[in-house]
C-alpha cells in the first residue's frame, strides 16, 4: 500500500505513559486513575474527512469513531489503542486499530 506525500495532514500525537492514581485533599486514595501521556510530537498520515463505507467494513458498525487515519508504514508509531492525536485544533482517541501487511486503518474518535 503506498501513500501520497500530497494527501497527507500534519498532525501531533502523544502516546501513553502510563496511568496514576487520584488522591483527595487528605492524600487518601480515590480509587480512580489519572492517564499519563509522553509529550506531543509531529508526524504526517492520510486523514479521512469523514467515516466512510470503507472504515465501516473494517471496523464494523457498532464501533464508535469519526475519522480514520490511513498510514502505509509498518513502524507507525500511532497504531496503539489509547493514544492521543491532534489536529485542525481538535483532539481525537484511537479506538481501533486494523493492520496489514503493509500499513495501517486507524479509527479515531473525537474526545469531548
Amino acid at each position: 500500500m503506498r501513500s501520497l506525500d500530497k494527501n497527507k495532514r500534519k498532525l501531533t500525537y502523544a502516546l501513553p505513559a502510563g496511568v496514576e492514581p487520584i488522591k483527595d485533599e487528605w492524600g487518601n486514595d480515590t480509587l480512580e486513575v489519572e492517564r499519563k501521556y509522553t509529550e506531543f510530537t509531529e508526524y504526517s498520515a492520510n486523514i479521512s474527512s469523514a467515516v466512510g463505507e470503507e472504515a465501516v467494513k473494517a471496523f464494523g458498525s457498532l464501533t464508535n469513531y469519526s475519522r480514520t487515519i490511513c498510514v502505509a508504514e509498518k513502524n507507525c508509531p500511532i497504531a496503539v489503542e489509547g493514544a492521543l492525536i491532534s489536529f485542525n485544533n481538535k483532539t481525537y482517541e484511537v479506538t481501533k486499530v486494523a493492520d496489514s501487511p503493509n500499513g495501517y486503518l486507524i479509527a479515531v474518535r473525537e474526545v469531548v
